[in-house]
């Protein structure tokens, strides 16, 4: 069985993650199938899952077993639109030339500056060497 359909076919992903996770690529596997999560309020999560749409946010284990028939009332279709719209490789590119553009912009609306170099030679059997002016 495959990951998407192993993933695709379960009532919610279970993400007890007891730590700082600094991103939870599970979870955004699993909403890339359509499936909701339950997951601990720690690290990235409260970030990541939207709560009462792409899973249930909870903060202990017996919250966890309490939740389960609530996210099966989840859309699922909900789920896999909000990854499209946050986590797709359209949108995180989109996203990136934007970050790129404003770093090269020196902020929103401005025309991008491009870097000025100067060689500098110390003699002729030394390498070239460039510098920012």
């Amino acid at each position: 069985m495959t990951r998407s359909k192993f993933l695709g076919n379960a009532m919610p992903l279970l993400f007890p993650i007891d730590w700082p996770e600094p991103f939870g690529l599970a979870l955004i596997e699993a909403m890339a199938c359509g499936t909701p999560a339950v997951a601990f309020r720690r690290g990235s999560v409260p970030e990541v899952i939207d709560h009462g749409v792409t899973g249930l946010i909870v903060d202990d284990v017996d919250e966890v077993a309490n939740m389960i028939p609530a996210v099966q009332t989840l859309d699922r279709l909900a789920v896999r639109r909000r990854f499209e719209e946050r986590f797709s490789v359209e949108r995180m590119a989109v996203d990136y030339l934007s970050l790129y553009s404003q770093v090269l912009c020196g902020g929103a609306g401005s025309e991008p500056r491009r870097p000025k170099w100067r060689s500098e030679y110390n003699s002729v059997a030394e390498p070239r060497r460039y510098r920012r002016v």
